[in-house]
């Protein structure tokens, strides 16, 4: 293609038509960039020495691979523009925004929430990053992101190793969110008594070799149809088991054990199971050791209105269910809510159960 473009100069072009200031409707044109990025091309090749693979277009003789390095530089700039363009108009003024291909998943604002809020269907940065701590956090918001929404005017790298992430010893938020699952969050656990992925990222180098330098993966729970990504790829790279309520096996046919009914079952020790019908038919918590409570989309931490949430608004199945399974939680103690979406966090006991409550009244109200 580029070959013959640059033929078609031959052809049609005499020794004038490529000079500085004067380029503007010829290499860069026949190649599909904008007038303005033919702006940037300048002297392209002007009086090149002649080598194997160039063209001469009356006095210019132009070199192929010249114009190759010369063309993948201005459809850089030209997709940098394009993406500039894109900046949502409420993000804060600065380096660091969200352009409009958000989905409003909420992801990079619940590993960002002082930075990133939800505004006019989307989220976007209500002010800039300032300190080293803030800066990580959005570098952490650009990994979340399932749609790399999350973006830098000044361009950069991530620092390594900030996903997977440590919450606590032995737990892990994974990053890498999969739109496929709405960009869903999902959670590694280390235990002697097998390693548990949480519902499942994107397939990423990073987590497979996360996992893999830490002795691998035994099983995958998944909280519900939703939330399974690219759960299939992990199972089958690790020969992990993988688990799954019976009214949402659908989603995952590749399952080797269904929870059935609403029996709370160990499917691991120190591990607990509890079906809780409401966001879908077959969503179920896990709860390990008493404290951690990975609730998929049944309950999460709201950091707008402190306090814990569920999501009337997005339940597939039914409210009332959904109702009876939150209070059916108040049987049991933890200290921490990590979310499918929305936000995570800890509290003491009495008042993670406190607030347990309130959440009850509210959605029977």
């Amino acid at each position: 293609m580029l070959r013959d473009n640059v033929a078609d100069m031959q052809r049609t072009y005499s020794s004038h038509v490529i000079a500085t200031g004067a380029s503007r409707t010829c290499l860069p044109s026949l190649l599909g960039l904008s007038h303005a990025a033919s702006k940037a091309a300048g002297e392209v090749a002007l009086r090149q020495r002649p080598f194997r693979d160039h063209y001469s277009v009356g006095v210019l003789e132009i070199r192929v691979d010249t114009i190759y390095a010369v063309v993948r530089g201005l459809r850089s700039r030209k997709r940098n523009m394009e993406e500039d363009s894109d900046r949502h108009p409420g993000n804060a003024p600065g380096d660091w925004y969200i352009d409009r291909r958000c989905i409003d998943c909420g992801a990079s604002h619940s590993v960002a929430p002082e930075l990133i809020e939800h505004r006019a269907g989307q989220c976007v940065f209500v002010r800039q990053p300032v300190t080293e701590t803030e800066i990580e956090a959005a570098w952490r918001a650009v990994l979340v992101c399932p749609t790399a929404s999350v973006r830098r005017e000044s361009g950069g790298s991530p620092p390594p190793d900030l996903f997977p992430h440590a919450i606590a010893a032995g737990v892990y938020r994974c990053g890498y969110n999969a739109r496929s699952s709405y960009g869903a969050h999902a959670y590694f656990v280390e235990r002697p008594s097998g390693n548990v992925l949480i519902d499942a990222p994107r397939w990423s180098r990073r987590v497979n070799a996360f996992i893999s330098a830490h002795h691998g993966l035994d099983h995958i729970f998944l909280t519900h149809r939703d939330d399974v990504a690219d759960a299939e790829k992990y199972a089958k790279a690790f020969g992990a088991q993988v688990w799954i309520h019976e009214r949402d096996a659908d989603a995952a046919p590749f399952a080797n054990h269904l929870l059935r009914g609403g029996s709370v079952i160990q499917p691991l020790p120190g591990w607990q199971a509890i079906p809780v019908p409401g966001h879908t038919a077959g969503s179920v918590v896990y709860l390990l050791e008493d404290t951690f409570l990975f609730s998929g989309d049944s309950l999460a931490w709201s950091f707008a209105k402190q306090r814990l949430v569920a999501f009337r608004d997005a339940c597939w199945h039914s409210w009332a269910e959904q109702t009876r399974s939150l209070e059916r939680l108040l049987e049991y103690e933890f200290e921490w809510v990590l979310a499918g979406h929305g936000g995570s966090v800890n509290l003491p006991r009495v008042s993670m159960r406190d607030q347990l409550q309130a959440l009850v009244r509210w959605t029977s109200s």
